[in-house]
């Protein structure tokens, strides 16, 4: 037998989906589904390529400053964020030594 229902324990937790003084059910948001995830996301990971027409570099230039400032490539994207704090460290370093 079941008695999962039944049990006051299991009832009585607080979000349990069973009536509460004529308030109906609680109920819990909606799960959200990989399309509702995918349009929240902004890609954050780029090509070298593509990293380098929005910085405005050349290609090379861009895997260059990775190799040296040990910005991972990982499956041939480069993560836009750590790349721009790594432009932005070695500009600081930069200006800093002059």
């Amino acid at each position: 037998m079941n008695w999962g229902p039944l049990r006051p324990e299991r009832s009585a937790l607080p979000g349990c989906a069973t009536p509460r003084a004529r308030k109906g059910y609680r109920r819990c948001a909606a799960p959200a589904t990989r399309s509702m995830l995918r349009s929240m996301i902004v890609a954050n990971h780029l090509t070298p390529e593509e990293l380098a027409k929005e910085m405005g570099m050349d290609r090379d230039e861009v895997i260059r400053i990775c190799i040296e400032e040990g910005v991972p490539i990982y499956h041939g994207k480069i993560d836009k964020t750590l790349f721009q704090a790594s432009l932005e460290a070695v500009g600081a370093g930069a200006s800093a030594q002059s």
